[in-house]
C-alpha cells in the first residue's frame, strides 16, 4: 500500500506472462501467495518492463477522501516503465479533473 499511498496509483502485473489466465477467479484462493499469477506492484523503475493487466488511481472529494477508484484495463505484451508511468500521469490527472468538477 505504500507505493500507492505514495504515488496515488496502483498498477498489477501479470507474474507468469507466459500462462493463460481463463477469465475465472480461481487463483485468488492459491493458499502460495507467489504462485498466484497477478500481483499488485510495489515498485516502478523506469528502465524497467511490466506485463500490466490494470491500472487504478482514486478520485478524491473536496475533502481529501477517496469517493470512487477509476481503473484502466486490458493491457496485453510488456510494457516499458517509462509508458507506465505516462500511463499513470494520465490516469491521475483524469481523476483530479473529475474529483474537482464533481459534487460528491
Amino acid at each position: 500500500m505504500a507505493f500507492a499511498r505514495e504515488n496515488r496509483f496502483q498498477f498489477v502485473v501479470h507474474r507468469f506472462p507466459d500462462t493463460r489466465l481463463d477469465g475465472g477467479i480461481d487463483w485468488l484462493y492459491v493458499r502460495d501467495p507467489t504462485q498466484r499469477p497477478l500481483e499488485i506492484e510495489t515498485s516502478l523503475d523506469p528502465q524497467g518492463s511490466y506485463w500490466m493487466t490494470s491500472m487504478s488511481s482514486p478520485v478524491f472529494d473536496r475533502q481529501e477522501r477517496v469517493a470512487f477508484v477509476l481503473s484502466l484495463m486490458g493491457f496485453s505484451g510488456p510494457i516499458a516503465g517509462e509508458r507506465v508511468i505516462a500511463v499513470a500521469q494520465e490516469l491521475k490527472d483524469a481523476c483530479a479533473r473529475i474529483g474537482a468538477a464533481a459534487v460528491f
